[in-house]
């Protein structure tokens, strides 16, 4: 078993980041 690449680690890690800033109210200023 090979380690996990940081790529590996930084996609779900980014889109989890994603999803958890769209959720925030504040992004919606941003959206405007």
């Amino acid at each position: 078993m090979r380690s996990s690449t940081s790529a590996e680690t930084a996609l779900p890690f980014t889109v989890n980041l994603t999803v958890d800033t769209s959720n925030l109210p504040m992004n919606y200023s941003y959206s405007d």
